[in-house]
């Protein structure tokens, strides 16, 4: 059983003022909110949403009823026996079998209101969220709450490595590397940090990439871990078991099915398939061994399902690419992912990983799903040439569907395939348009961090990073790539911003101040930073406005040092004499 660690979700939603704020909720509090409205909780994949979900279940005030997606769907009305009072804790929405991006959330829809429109929360994973599908909801609900899970903290890793027999030093040790080679992401994910914590450090080195991170888990998890076991697993090779759990998952994912069924034939629930029914490819011994490893978990007698989908995805994706070596059956394989020139929502996943077993399937793979390759598989292996049809692919993306990362936008990607010393011309095409692709320019500045060329770029994200009419987060990428590669490195960098004056040039200084203190910064352009931040118009009829800094400088002074205060206090004394603003001119008119 994994370990539950408190969640924290975020929304967005409008103030007084017009202008959106970010709301954060407790995982305790959303039933009562279900208790209004329906809750959608979006995620990335392994970011715990069933985990969750099992959770709110585990409710003694509030009756719910979990249940997957699929099985809402495609159980009948009696079967479900859904009683009114309860709340449906619908999970996994993407793993619907669906050719159409509407389709799922019709056949949902239609559902519940064959139920009588039941109160409900609902978990997706990010990308194969449709902001179409709110405007559905709304249509039969009248109002509709989505939120974002968060990432796990430092501190929720730590708890969560305790849980699972880890030391306090060999914990420290792990997070901190995992920091200093910018993977932070792998622990701020339960599902990656679960199966970090199935890999031996003291053999292995911590993984710098994903594919890296699966292999070395999967050899851990598919073992018979009591040695004194003499059953069949325990007498198997890793390959054979590898190999036929990638059958399994293939098959599984393919068929759309919940559950894999180890009884007879003749009994299977119409949600599974049988192991029986794939003797035509490994032996029956085989599958009933490998279906007792740790790379499935038991739902109930006989019935079966993957540790963790992401794992089905990567391992049914390398027994799939195997196969396809084929010009046959990978025609005839494609078919039942590709359709109408697009993948099918439910089978991005295992798509995405088809390259990193079999190179004869990047072009087919990066063409057609771009995103869904980076966001699900793993680019880091690429070639020049796969580099250049990933940039091109996703280019052309942005015209078919320019909001290609609305739901994910907020999280920082890792893209290796799109680093390379080949695009460099394609690198300066994007960083010196401002008419261009907000998502395409954001996915490109992420890539942009692991790269070891930005000396060459320098100009162009220096460029970016002092005009105002760019998109402040690309200002911020942008002067963070300059300060990792130590191109940062003097106070006349803040110069021209802190010139502008404007509250997002100002606001870039304060920002890299905060994260790196104040060393490159003069006393002189602290002043300046600080004087400009506030308004001294005598015109100003508010009292309040004029002190009121839109730069928010008293946190950004938080960690200011402390041998430099007396200097600034000085400064800003004279400064504020300098203007010669009598008192009385700031009391507000009673007329």
């Amino acid at each position: 059983m994994q370990s539950y660690i408190d969640r924290k979700l975020e929304y967005e939603t409008k103030n007084d003022e017009g202008t959106f704020e970010t709301i954060t909720v407790e995982d305790s509090q959303l039933l009562d909110i279900a208790q209004s409205k329906p809750v959608v909780i979006l995620a990335d994949a392994g970011m715990g949403k069933t985990l969750l979900m099992e959770k709110l279940a585990e409710s003694g005030t509030i009756r719910t009823r979990f249940l997957s997606a699929s099985a809402l769907v495609q159980k009948s009305i009696e079967r479900l026996n859904i009683q009114s009072d309860e709340i449906l804790l619908i999970d996994a929405f993407d793993e619907i079998p669906s050719t159409s991006d509407n389709s799922g959330i019709d056949s949902v829809l239609n559902k519940l209101a064959k139920l009588g429109y039941p109160k409900f929360v609902l978990t997706c994973r990010s990308i194969e969220w449709n902001s179409s599908n709110n405007n559905e909801i709304q249509n039969d609900y009248k109002g509709i709450l989505t939120t974002n899970l968060t990432n796990l903290s430092r501190e929720d890793a730590q708890q969560f490595l305790l849980s699972r027999g880890l030391s306090t030093q060999q914990i420290s040790q792990l997070i901190s590397q995992l920091d200093e080679n910018s993977l932070s992401s792998f622990y701020e994910n339960p599902r990656n940090l679960a199966l970090l914590a199935e890999i031996d450090f003291s053999v292995h080195p911590i993984p710098k990439t994903k594919a890296k991170l699966f292999n070395l888990a999967t050899e851990k998890l598919w073992q018979e871990i009591n040695p004194k076991a003499q059953n069949a697993l325990g007498r198997m090779y890793q390959e054979q078991v590898i190999e036929c759990a990638g059958l399994f998952f293939a098959t599984y994912l393919l068929a759309g099915k919940q559950f894999i069924y180890k009884g007879m034939t003749s009994t299977t629930p119409d949600h599974s398939i049988n192991i029986y029914s794939l003797t035509d490819l490994t032996n029956s011994e085989t599958l009933k061994a490998t279906i007792q490893s740790r790379l499935f978990q038991s739902v109930e007698d006989d019935l079966f399902k993957p540790w963790h989908r992401s794992i089905a995805e990567y391992l049914g994706a390398k027994w799939l690419a195997k196969a396809m070596s084929s010009t046959i059956v990978k025609r005839h394989i494609l078919s039942h992912l590709v359709v109408d020139n697009g993948v099918i929502a439910s089978l991005r996943g295992i798509f995405a990983w088809l390259p990193t077993f079999n190179p004869n399937l990047s072009e087919i793979v990066i063409k057609t799903d771009p995103y869904g390759l980076i966001e699900y598989g793993d680019t880091n292996y690429f070639s020049d040439t796969d580099s250049i049809l990933l940039f091109d692919a996703l280019e052309k993306l942005t015209i078919e569907n320019p909001w290609f990362r609305k739901n994910s936008y907020w999280k920082k990607t890792k893209a290796g395939g799109l680093v390379s010393r080949s695009l460099l011309k394609k690198y300066k095409d994007i960083l010196s348009n401002k008419e261009g692709n907000f998502h395409f320019l954001t996915t490109v500045l992420e890539a942009l961090q692991d790269a070891d060329f930005i000396e060459e770029l320098a100009n162009d994200l220096f460029s970016i990073t002092y005009d105002d009419d760019w998109y402040y987060s690309a200002r911020f990428d942008s002067l963070m790539l300059l300060h990792d590669n130590s191109l940062i490195n003097t106070s006349a960098n803040f110069t021209h911003l802190i010139e502008r004056g404007t509250h997002s040039s100002l606001r870039l200084v304060f920002e890299y101040a905060k994260r790196y203190g104040f060393g490159l910064i003069t006393d002189e352009q602290v002043i300046s930073l600080i004087m400009k931040s506030y308004s001294f118009k005598l015109s100003d009829s508010k009292r309040e406005d004029n002190f009121a800094p839109q730069n928010g400088s008293y946190y950004y002074f938080s960690q200011y040092p402390i041998v430099r205060i007396p200097t600034l206090l000085k400064n800003i004394r004279k400064n504020i004499l300098a203007l010669n603003i009598d008192k009385y001119d700031y009391i507000v008119s009673s007329k």
